[in-house]
């Protein structure tokens, strides 16, 4: 469902990712950067990152 320059997220597919609202699923978009979709239905951005080797 990505997209663009690079494999990067475009406005289409994060516009098209939440009007499904599957609560639990996450967008990835790269470099540990999420769009994720709450239980309770919101959207919100997250990332994973490693401090000294451990998540």
């Amino acid at each position: 469902m990505s997209g663009g320059i690079g494999g990067k997220l475009t406005d289409k597919a994060v516009k098209a990712f939440v009007a499904k609202a599957q609560r639990g699923k996450k967008l990835p978009d790269g470099g540990g950067l999420h769009l994720f979709i709450t239980p309770a239905g919101g959207t919100t951005w997250r990332i994973k990152y490693r401090i000294d080797g451990t998540s």
